[in-house]
Formats: structure tokens, sequence, C-alpha cells
């Protein structure tokens, strides 16, 4: 059956939760290896071999990615489990700038992802058509004055920048046992009033290829999700 699996990625920096998110869908049983959490410890070690290198290469040093909690969907995009197949990572941040450059609203770069529509939830209109994650905190000499991005920073094909966004387009594939996972995002509507907390409709799209906003945001808190 099909499965898919949210992943978040949570960090501390300065005291403050920093949090980001990516989905990836894959054909592998969750059930299948030790208690249960097959398909959900397999995609944290392929994780860990080609995306948590280069998502940390971006960080400052004073940032630490403490775990990655993976969350199996089913193909209605109902839980499987309650709690999530927590994973310890507890990897530092490998970008070295001045504490004076992050005082303030956080900055971060926008990772635009360029979508392929691929399915659909039950009654869904639509397949997400644009999706972006928030990358930070960068420090203020990767921007111009205008809160632009810096190309010569971002566009380096061999730079770090680069390096991630590599890693979070990429399928990732094991060869034994075999599988694949592929990078998606989804979109969500829920219900309110008598109807909060209930799914209405969804859908996902693959992700074929990603690339940095021209501008940056800022974020007045320090925890950032995407």
């Amino acid at each position: 059956m099909g499965v898919f699996y949210k992943t978040v990625f949570n960090g501390r920096y300065q005291g403050k939760d920093n949090q980001n998110t990516f989905y990836y869908r894959s054909a592998i049983d969750p059930f299948d290896g030790l208690f249960g959490w097959g398909g959900s410890r397999l995609l944290g070690d392929l994780l860990i071999d080609h995306v948590v290198d280069a998502f940390v290469g971006v960080k400052p040093a004073e940032y630490t990615l403490e775990t990655i909690d993976i969350y199996p969907y089913n193909d209605a995009l109902q839980a499987i489990f309650q709690l999530p197949y927590k994973l310890a990572v507890n990897e530092a941040g490998r970008m070295t700038f001045s504490q004076a450059a992050t005082d303030g609203p956080a900055i971060c770069a926008n990772l635009r992802f360029n979508l392929e529509p691929v399915a659909l939830g039950p009654q869904s209109l639509t397949a997400p058509k644009r999706g972006y994650v928030a990358i930070g905190p960068i420090p203020s000499e990767f921007i111009d004055n205008a809160g632009l991005l810096i190309p010569a920073t971002f566009d380096n094909p061999s730079g770090s920048w680069r390096a991630l966004v590599n890693a979070l387009v990429a399928d990732l594939v094991s060869i034994a046992p075999p599988a694949d996972f592929f990078p998606i995002r989804i979109s969500q509507k829920w219900g309110v009033g008598e109807l909060e907390g209930t799914l209405l409709s969804w859908g996902y799209a693959d992700i074929d290829s990603a690339a940095w906003a021209s501008y940056a945001s800022f974020r007045r808190s320090r925890r950032i999700s995407g």
C-alpha cells in the first residue's frame, strides 16, 4: 500500500525551538521490520546518510539538530501510530558567523519547490501547486540592503546551499531492503467549528526541483517551521 511520511527536524538555537518539516511517499509497508517501525526506521537511516549533513551544513554553529520525528500515514493520510518514530541525531550546525548577525528577527532563506501534481485525496479539488520551506537563521551579511539573497552565496554550484537543495529534492533509495522514498509536498484542508479537527480534503505533489527565492524573510519568533 502507499504510505506517506511526515518528517520533523527538531532543532534548538539560542534556547528556542527551530523546526522544519519535510514529506515523503513510498510503497514500503510501514509494518515491515523490527517492532513495526520498518518504513520509518529505513527512512530515518536514509535521512542520516543523505540529508542531515547538508541540512546542518547551512545552520549556525550554535544550532543543534536534536531529533527527527517520523510520522507514517496510510494512503488515506490517516496516522498509523499515535506517537512518532523518534530518531536521535544531536548534530551541531557547521556554519560560523557572528552572534550580532542574528540579533533581532530571524532572517531566513526561502526554498521554493517546483511541483508535479500526482494524486488527489478524497474530495480534493486540487493538488498543491507550490510549496516552500524557510531555512534559517542566516547571517545579515548573506543579504543586501534591499533584503535580497546574495547570489554568489546561494547559487554557488559547489556551495553548502546548493548541496542542501540537492539533498531535499533527491529521491532516497535503499538497496537492501529495496525501497524508494520520494520527496513531496502535501496540501490539507481542515474543518472549522463542529468539524474542527476533521480533514476535509487533501492532495500531494512530487517535488521536481527547487531554487532559493530571491528575497529573504524575517521572522519575529526564533521558532522556524516550514
